[in-house]
């Protein structure tokens, strides 16, 4: 668990699957999604593990003043060892109140206290909202890439940013 200043991040469990869908199950939230939108709560809650785990890094976010949770995020290896890639979504009530920039901070302190030597966030460029989030957390553009949704729904063109920690 890791917590700021507003919010608490805690490991995703089944228990979470309705809050889960209620947000990626938003076609404005899973715009920029890797997965595709999902149909119903049960494709969510059959991924969920059990029960918290320390060693998974996907978090749900949730609010400290009002216990709900607001969205989902998530770092992890990026197939090389000393550098990991995140992500996060939102419910689009939250959006423009500064979360995004105070969760992705957590995710690199957690990063940090793990070793890691570089961080690595990609968004897609018709969404400059997450772009000026890494900015305005250190990240440094890298290069630009192409990314497509799982079920190639979709596809976007994007920034990779990268944070050497």
């Amino acid at each position: 668990m890791l917590e700021t200043e507003r919010l608490v991040l805690r490991n995703m469990n089944k228990e979470d699957a309705e809050e889960i869908f209620r947000i990626w199950g938003n076609p404005r939230v899973n715009k920029y999604l890797w997965d595709s939108l999902y149909k119903n709560v049960e494709d969510i809650r059959n991924m969920l593990p059990d029960s918290n785990s320390d060693s998974d890094y996907s978090f749900v976010i949730i609010r400290k003043d009002t216990e709900n949770i607001i969205g989902t995020c998530g770092i992890g290896s990026e197939g090389l060892e000393d550098e990991w890639g995140f992500g996060y979504c939102l419910e689009p009530e939250a959006w423009g109140n500064g979360y995004a920039t105070e969760l992705l901070q957590a995710l690199i302190r957690l990063a940090q206290e793990n070793g890691i030597k570089t961080i690595v966030g990609e968004a897609a460029i018709e969404n400059p909202q997450s772009i000026k989030v890494m900015e305005k957390n250190g990240l440094k553009f890298h290069h630009n890439s192409v990314f497509t949704k799982a079920d190639g729904s979709a596809t976007f063109e994007s920034k990779i940013y990268k944070m050497v920690l």
